[in-house]
């Protein structure tokens, strides 16, 4: 399959990659893209930045190559932008990987076979939105991440592909729990384009009336969490 890593940053498409190339039958792509209001020389010293300081070696390697077999697109424009529609007809992908912070429209999602992954630090359909980590927390549930084909709304697709519940009950924080959750997402990725490479897959459903989308919580209701999460470990 043709599987086209989304970024805004080299370092993180590249973490991505090494995180998610587990079989070789598959073959990558990397499209790192700026914004609306993305400045053309900023967004070339970033990247040239990136790749002197920030890349390992085996990611500069993995840089050049992609580079020689025309496997990546550096823009400063939008990910909607017709040059980077055109790029992605023309490699006709199955599957991407979702690493920008948009929302995606529907011409740019038509561009993949299959569709977009996104994996989502929540257990869905029950926890759609921001700061789901902590909500689950607050609200005494168990942490997981969700990977799922992304639509239009906000983690309101209707495939989800895999997922799984992270054990967080010994973290000291919500940030502590979000990190172990952060560790576990190229794994999640990996185990689903899997799942989509297989002829028997079945997709379980993001039936969104099953649950709520939450929105940024408050510092009040953060440190909530963070108590419970202390108090959770002293009495083990």
């Amino acid at each position: 399959m043709k599987i086209v890593i989304l970024s805004s940053d080299v370092k993180s498409a590249l973490n991505n990659y090494f995180g998610i190339n587990i079989n070789s039958n598959n073959k990558f792509y990397v499209l790192i893209c700026g914004s609306k209001t993305s400045n053309k020389y900023k967004f070339w010293l970033r990247v040239l930045f990136h790749f002197i300081f920030r890349l390992s070696l085996k990611q500069k390697i993995a840089m050049f190559s992609f580079l020689t077999n025309s496997q990546i697109l550096l823009t400063y424009k939008s990910i909607h932008s017709p040059k980077v529609i055109k790029w992605l007809k023309n490699i006709t992908p199955e599957i991407g990987i979702h690493g920008i912070n948009v929302i995606y429209r529907k011409e740019l999602l038509e561009c993949f076979k299959v569709g977009l992954l996104n994996a989502h630090l929540g257990t869905l359909p029950k926890y759609r939105g921001k700061n789901v980590v902590a909500w689950s927390i607050f609200n005494g549930d168990e942490t997981g991440i969700s990977t799922f084909i992304i639509d239009e709304g906000i983690d309101t697709g209707k495939r989800i592909i895999h997922s799984e519940i992270i054990n967080t009950k010994f973290c000291n924080n919500v940030n502590d729990a979000k990190n172990i959750l952060l560790s576990k997402v190229n794994f999640m990725y990996a185990m689903s384009i899997q799942k989509l490479s297989s002829d028997n897959i079945k997709f379980r459903e993001n039936n969104i009336s099953l649950g709520k989308r939450y929105y940024k919580m408050s510092n009040l209701f953060s440190n909530i969490s963070n108590q419970y999460l202390q108090n959770r470990i002293r009495n083990n």
